[in-house]
């Protein structure tokens, strides 16, 4: 046995079998360590057990123990048989905890003092927020993931990590905002419903942080406004690590200093990553080598690699190269010195057509690529470019924190962009290609996230939101790069691919800044009806971040627009957006008066579809004002238009309107009829949105009959619906419905809640759910005789209702209200 192998027999717990695991696949790429395992074991699976993602199976474990720790197979058998591997047990931490954190270092020697004094700093709840800072290459990023791993268990809410990429160009950077949005759906899945608003979302993270005592790693901070809404407050067990070159003295942050490594752990290093036979009397000149990397751990596994990637290159060749290189080299700074010259010298030992390849990389627009992509902006083949990436890797040249996605240290693309091969005509001809690409592939997936049938089943749209996901930095970047060079037409192309899975994937800051680029291209060609449709793009995505004052500017200014070309189609469809902000700021008369100028406009111009979803609106808002009759009639006016044209999706809609307005009548039996239809094709669709109005009808149906605990289950759906949805205003209407139920069932306790959540979801400030939720809590209090907070809260719906034309609810808080006086 190999003294500097794991000893299986004194494994404790899945965390240390996993750690024992990582240590004997060893160092080295994904491709590396699948080699060594004689390609059986593929590098999916590697990546897997190195990010602690899952156990091996039990011929997999086999497998691995007999190529690189022959003869201890039934040790290990063992060890994975105690933590539980035979029961499938998953990679998580003990706490059953969710992270998201990059791939671990393959490598980490030298830094045992650092990381004794950060573990015990952040385990000792000393501190909220701590600041690793250091030289570009000094490893502060291989020390922030790697205290995550080692301290991953005492944190019940999970590890998480985020690249802000503050010394990547200004365009590519995430806003706190998306990085708040990130973390939290990291941690608690897609399911969560995220604030549009910022200063609520920013509240949402914080409470989350607090509550849920996770750790959150910050990697590459450029400044105090990158990262001021996200620190942890200390009110809570919440912690954030951030990484900076620079001591940035933000306050409430504790900073520790990343020196380079000490010469004899540096060479500990090189002996580490490199192979046994190239180690034999050469000890004078790694002691070179290591002077010359200056202590960073970039620089070492640069020359590392080069050497186990040139078996012919001696390394007493290589310190000569390095002085060389040095020497030509003398007026920059130390560390910049020591990690330029390492890359000139890989660099230049590639071969034309890889350094070619290389240039490439360099100059796409964007954070990270995976094959396909770079594949797009070679002009080749995948299968041709994939072993390229993976020798790029080998060589120290790329590296990878995610499976499958190649991404360069920020020095390293920073000396690759200055290199002859990288001029304006390579970067022209790299753009255009990906243009094309990213269009048709964006395309594509954006057909497949937006089509509802039984014949589009959920896991192609699932693979389109995951690709869009992945990209959506590298297609934002794409639009920028494309915008800066005045590439006009090139923009509104891609501003339309991007339009709809921006939006729909609930990216509205992202869906605001192409929205502005694309107002840019438009008006530079002297196109308006591309300048209204980007208009539009904007006022919707600011609608749904709350800002409806900049979201009426946006679609006034576009309904000026298609009013001068006489465009009575985009006329209408703005009148329906300006009735929507009207409905959304209560404005219940002006809505209904935008909704039927819509619809008037549509019935002209013989757009069926768009006068049916008119019509509905326009019942929509009948229904709200209590005119039942009225809306029923405008509702199947309209469900007859969806049937004559086969619109699904509006005659679910239509039906589950209907059913809402028999529900109010009491008139139940056509209620459970319409609904229950509705329902049926919105399975069919596979919409969430639609679902969780389905649910909630039901619900209240149900309710009415008295079958409460049916009714609470149904309306749980429809809460769960609605986040799917990504729709407040869906969920604020349930969780109101919810707690009504839970009164009715005799748990006032759980229907407090429910209102008061309903309350703090409220984001686009509907005062007639306002109403509803402190109407309910009014309610409650008064079950629990608590008269003063009844009173209290019953004025609060008194207030919010008189501020709307419902005169039957406004009525009913009246009387609350009344019976609480004396």
């Amino acid at each position: 046995m190999t003294s500097d192998l794991p000893d299986p027999t004194r494994i404790v717990g899945v965390s240390g079998f996993q750690d024992a695991l990582i240590a004997l696949l060893g160092p080295g790429s994904l491709d590396q360590v699948s080699r060594r395992l004689g390609g059986r074991v593929s590098r999916n699976a590697i990546a897997k057990y190195r990010r602690r993602e899952q156990l091996p199976r039990q011929d997999t474990l086999r497998l691995i123990v007999t190529h690189l720790d022959p003869g201890r197979e039934d040790d290990w058998h063992a060890a994975w048989l105690r933590v539980g591997g035979a029961k499938g047990v998953p990679a998580t931490p003990e706490n059953g905890s969710a992270n998201s954190l990059p791939l671990p270092p393959d490598i980490f020697w030298g830094r045992a003092g650092e990381m004794l004094l950060l573990e015990e700093t952040v385990l000792s709840g000393r501190w909220a927020n701590a600041l690793l800072h250091g030289v570009g290459g000094v490893g502060k990023t291989a020390v922030a993931v790697q205290l995550a791993y080692q301290v991953r268990d005492r944190f019940p809410g999970g590890c998480h990590y985020v690249d802000l990429l503050g010394y990547s160009g200004a365009g590519q950077r995430p806003s706190t905002y998306q990085v708040a949005g990130r973390l939290l759906r990291d941690a608690q899945g897609d399911q969560v419903l995220l604030a549009d608003d910022q200063e609520v979302r920013f509240r949402q993270y914080r409470t989350w942080l607090d509550e849920s005592a996770a750790l959150v790693v910050l990697d590459n901070v450029g400044s105090l406004e990158d990262v001021a809404p996200l620190l942890a407050s200390g009110a809570g067990a919440g912690r954030v690590l951030l990484t900076s070159r620079n001591d940035l003295g933000l306050p409430g942050t504790t900073p520790f200093g990343l020196d380079r490594l000490e010469s004899q752990a540096a060479e500990r290093v090189l002996r580490e990553l490199l192979p046994v036979g190239r180690l034999a009397g050469v000890d004078g000149a790694l002691g070179r080598i290591v002077g010359l990397s200056d202590g960073l751990p970039l620089v070492l596994r640069l020359l590392a690699a080069h050497l186990v990637t040139n078996p012919a290159l001696a390394v007493a060749e290589l310190v000569e190269r390095l002085v060389d290189e040095h020497r030509r080299l003398a007026g920059e700074n130390a560390a910049e010195r020591a990690v330029r010259a390492a890359f000139k010298l890989v660099h230049g030992d590639l071969t034309e057509d890889e350094q070619q390849a290389f240039a490439v990389l360099a100059v796409m627009p964007g954070t990270d690529t995976d094959t396909e992509r770079a594949a797009a902006a070679m002009a080749q083949d995948p299968s041709v470019v994939e072993p390229v990436l993976e020798r790029f890797l080998e060589l120290g040249l790329l590296i990878q924190r995610t499976e499958g996605r190649y991404r360069m240290h920020d020095l390293i693309s920073a000396f690759g962009q200055e290199l002859p091969g990288s001029a304006p005509r390579l970067r022209k001809e790299v753009l255009a290609r990906l243009l094309v690409w990213t269009v048709s592939r964006a395309d594509a997936h954006s057909e497949s996230m937006f089509t509802f049938s039984a014949g589009n089943p959920s896991p192609a749209r699932e693979a389109a939101r995951m690709w869009f996901a992945a990209e959506r930095a590298n297609l934002v970047a794409t639009v920028l790069i494309a915008s800066s060079t005045e590439q006009h037409r090139a923009v509104l192309r891609l501003g339309e691919a991007l339009r709809r899975p921006l939006f729909g994937s609930a990216r509205y800051p992202d869906s605001v800044q192409v929205a502005d680029l694309c107002i840019r291209a438009a008006q530079a060609v002297g196109n308006t009806r591309a300048v209204a449709e980007a208009l539009v793009a904007r006022g919707q995505a600011l609608m749904k971040l709350g800002r409806l004052g900049p979201g009426r500017a946006a679609f006034e200014e576009a309904l000026h627009h298609y009013e001068e070309s006489g465009d009575d189609g985009g006329r209408a469809r703005l009148l329906k957006e300006l009735g929507n902000i009207a409905w959304h700021e209560n404005n219940y008369h002006q809505a209904r008066r935008l909704y039927q100028l819509a619809y008037e406009v549509q019935e002209r111009i013989g757009d069926r579809a768009g006068a049916a979803v008119s019509l509905r609106n326009v019942g929509a808002v009948y229904q709200q004002l209590g005119e039942h009759e009225e809306a029923l009639r405008r509702y199947r006016e309209a469900l007859e238009v969806h049937r004559g044209i086969h619109d699904a999706v509006g005659m679910a809609q239509t039906l589950n309107n209907l059913a809402l307005t028999h529900e109010r009548m009491g008139e139940l039996g056509l209620a459970q009829a319409e609904v229950e239809e509705a329902q049926e094709l919105a399975h069919e669709l596979d919409d969430p949105g639609i679902l969780s109005s389905v649910f909630t009808n039901l619900g209240n149906i149900s309710s009415r009959l008295g079958r409460h605990r049916e009714a609470s289950e149904l309306l749980k759906e429809a809460v769960d619906q609605a986040r799917s949805a990504g729709s407040p205003h869906l969920e604020v209407e349930a969780l109101n419905c919810l707690g009504d139920v839970y009164r009715a069932q005799g748990d006032p306790q759980r229907a407090l809640l429910c209102h008061l959540e309903a309350l703090e979801r409220n984001e686009m400030q509907d005062r007639y759910e306002a109403g509803h939720a402190y109407e309910g809590i009014a309610t409650v209090h008064a079950d629990l005789g608590d008269r003063r907070a009844a009173r209290e809260n019953a004025a609060r719906a008194v207030a919010r209702y008189e501020t709307l034309d419902v005169t039957v609810d406004l009525e009913r808080a009246r009387k609350l209200l009344e019976s609480l006086k004396g």
